[in-house]
């Protein structure tokens, strides 16, 4: 590991770019004893080991547990929904929910195909920030969730999420990403019965 740190580190001063040492760090992945651990550094500079690890805006800690990253957005996104009802001063249904939909859900749907949740508390955590947004919309506040939904013409998170996995999967069937297909399903053996060759 040092010798290929060393040679991306090579490889920067080559191009005459520069690697930002302030930005890299050492994550540990699962139960390991880090007090024989080697130490890592790039130029010199001793690189610190750390808890979790932020990449591509989304944080990961050394279970490999999403919960930290579900946490972080359902906070952010309560605060945009507090900013909405505070600086809006129509009470618009409409204009409202498409301030959410706009700032909020964003949020929320960023890299789900990476970090979508499957413990009931982590979708319960993220779907609740759609349940308080329409609870204080002008008139919703007495409905159900489900009700509120129909009228909105709404899907929930949870299915928004399922429909941009199905949407990934797509496209790595017919190959529209640079992912192996193989690496992901395995396709049923063929059959003289009618159907499709993607079972």
């Amino acid at each position: 590991m040092q010798s290929a740190l060393s040679c991306v580190n090579d490889w920067a001063k080559t191009w005459q770019l520069t690697v930002s040492i302030k930005k890299c760090c050492i994550l540990h992945i699962g139960k390991v004893n880090t007090d024989g651990a080697p130490a890592f550094s790039i130029d010199g500079i001793a690189l610190p080991v750390c808890n979790f690890v932020k990449d591509l805006g989304i944080t990961v800690n050394d279970t490999l547990a999403l919960c930290d990253h579900i946490a972080k957005i359902t906070s952010k996104a309560f605060q945009h929904v507090n900013l909405i009802f505070r600086t809006f001063t129509s009470r618009d249904v409409s204009n409202l929910f498409q301030a959410y939909c706009t700032c909020v859900r964003p949020l929320l749907e960023y890299n789900s195909v990476i970090w979508s949740p499957s413990k009931m508390c982590d979708i319960r955590r993220v779907e609740s920030v759609q349940r308080k947004f329409t609870k204080r919309l002008p008139g919703y506040r007495d409905l159900s969730y489900a009700v509120r939904r129909k009228l909105l013409e709404l899907d929930t998170l949870e299915q928004r999420q399922l429909n941009f996995d199905l949407v990934m999967c797509y496209k790595i069937v017919f190959g529209l990403v640079k992912m192996e297909f193989s690496e992901f399903f395995v396709t049923a053996p063929v059959t003289i019965t009618r159907g499709h060759p993607y079972k």
